[in-house]
């Protein structure tokens, strides 16, 4: 499933233990501009330095699975979880030209 929408948050990687390590990050998503969408999605172990060249605000189309596991607690009720987990990330600008329309569009929000 691809996915294109703005790169609203870039989180660090997190090493969630010595075999697993994760990235997430939130795209704006607007199907509908008026109702925009976050979508939390994440990068696992060699893929998390996919997004070290995107600046935050840049457009970017992801390529996404879709994965759910259960889980059942210590009383015995089953848990239900979904994770988007992101393999590829395409923008159409390069990084340096992303990062001076994020920073003019940054200017444009201060009175100086």
């Amino acid at each position: 499933m691809t996915i294109k929408g703005i790169l609203e948050v870039k989180n660090d990687t997190l090493k969630v233990s010595e075999k697993f390590s994760k990235r997430e990050f939130v795209l704006k998503y607007a199907e509908n501009p008026e109702y925009p969408e976050y979508l939390k999605l994440e990068l696992q172990q060699d893929k998390c330095n996919l997004i070290d060249n995107v600046a935050v605000g840049a457009t970017i189309e992801v390529d996404i699975n879709l994965k759910g596991r259960k889980w059942t607690n210590p009383e015995g009720k089953d848990q239900y979880f979904n994770t988007l987990v992101a393999w590829k990330i395409k923008t159409d600008l390069p990084f340096i030209i992303t990062l001076l329309i994020t920073s003019t569009l940054l200017l444009q929000t201060f009175p100086f």
